[in-house]
């Protein structure tokens, strides 16, 4: 929770509470300079799933000011077993080598033990039949096009809290794609033509142009470095010109500086669009041990909505 001083005093290890169904479960302090802001972070695992209401609050107000309404902050945590996640693949390769949803799949639930990502492949180019709302989070891989019929049902979605991420790869027609999604307002840069570069001329990612909280964890790379898959194909993306500057924002650069994950906010939820395939066409990522908890962190994210 973001703590806001609009005062010219400063405090000192300021108590705030974490309550949840009425009960306090969590204290910490922070320090505010004069006109500043300071994070109180909470760490608070919920028993079982279902819908908690609760809030964050200053312990001692009264040594603050007395405007009450700003002294707390309600909120509400759907708790989940499970995150649903619709992929879909429209060109299924057979040859797991060769397919872009494979890796994805694999990555998202590795084995037929329980997982806290549960995945759902639709190898169908239509959504025709799909109720969108028992899916936390939507991922296409190596989409060529998406119908205006389709980009309208996503639009919706996303605009109430639903996730959208993008794998394009060799089927994925640029022209198409840019038109149908950026008419629905959700394509957060537009894709310009495949690039193929030569294994000398090859890309990587570069973990210190991270921004944002999503891949955060990824800057350090002492444990686990993102930066050595090497890429031969990926689509230049231009920010898209019809979104608010504000809410779009480039996740992660390729090491040639063009975006790699750019993400748009679109009413309660997120795109995230990638340059890379989610696959192994031009790309070793799905090789590398970064791989999965990538895929976690982006489909949490996205399902967080």
């Amino acid at each position: 929770a973001q703590i806001d001083n609009f005062s010219d005093k400063s405090y000192s290890d300021l108590l705030v509470n974490l309550i949840v169904e009425g009960k306090k479960v969590g204290t910490t302090k922070v320090n505010l300079t004069p006109n500043g802001s300071a994070t109180a972070r909470f760490l608070y695992r919920f028993s079982q799933p279902r819908t908690y209401t609760g809030r964050i609050e200053l312990q001692n107000p009264e040594d603050i000011d007395h405007l009450v309404t700003d002294n707390s902050a309600p909120f509400a945590v759907p708790v989940r077993e499970q995150l649903k996640v619709l992929l879909i693949d429209p060109h299924p390769n057979p040859d797991p080598a060769h397919s872009e949803s494979f890796y994805l799949l694999t990555a998202m639930a590795p084995s037929t033990e329980t997982e806290s990502i549960a995945p759902t492949l639709r190898t169908e180019d239509s959504l025709v039949g799909v109720n969108l709302r028992d899916y936390s989070a939507v991922i296409y891989a190596n989409p060529s096009h998406i119908s205006d019929a389709d980009a309208a049902l996503l639009t919706e979605y996303v605009k109430t809290g639903g996730g959208l991420m993008l794998f394009p790869s060799t089927a994925t027609s640029p022209s198409a794609l840019n038109s149908s999604l950026t008419n629905a307002g959700l394509l957060p840069a537009n894709l310009a033509t495949r690039k193929v570069l030569s294994d000398t001329d090859s890309l990587s990612l570069n973990p210190t142009s991270i921004t944002g909280t999503v891949l955060a964890p990824f800057k350090d790379t002492s444990l686990m470095d993102i930066g050595g898959a090497r890429f031969t194909a990926y689509f230049p993306l231009e920010l898209a010109t019809d979104a608010d500057l504000n809410s779009t924002l480039v996740l992660m650069k390729l090491s040639n500086g063009d975006p790699a994950f750019v993400e748009r906010k679109v009413g309660q939820g997120r795109v995230i669009l990638s340059a890379i395939s989610g696959g192994t066409e031009g790309s070793q990522l799905p090789l590398r041990s970064s791989y999965v908890p990538l895929i976690y962190q982006l489909t949490s994210y996205l399902g967080a909505g």
